[in-house]
């Protein structure tokens, strides 16, 4: 009974580190804004060649300027499986 559940427990431990490995990294990108949205924040935007996707959960700071093509900004984000980036913090930086 005590090997088995000492099989258990490592096992489980061993389920969770591998799924921890699994875990998307978080991602910083320094660009510039190509394309924007028509008429609005949400949606893909394209900074320095790669598609950002902008959502209601993505905090946004325009302290250093508004956003616009041609800003520089800082995004963090998750890397998604089709190369894009699921911004999670996007700020100007001019």
């Amino acid at each position: 009974m005590k090997l088995t559940t000492l099989t258990l427990v490592l096992a489980t431990a061993m389920g969770f580190s591998a799924f921890a490995a699994d875990e998307p990294e978080l991602l910083h990108l320094e660009g510039v804004i190509q394309q924007l949205p028509a008429g609005r924040l949400l949606g893909i935007w394209m900074i320095s060649r790669k598609a950002v996707i902008v959502n209601e959960a993505t905090k946004l700071e325009e302290e250093d300027g508004p956003f616009r093509v041609g800003a520089k900004v800082d995004v963090r984000g998750f890397p998604q499986p089709d190369g894009s980036i699921m911004a999670t913090n996007i700020e100007t930086d001019e």
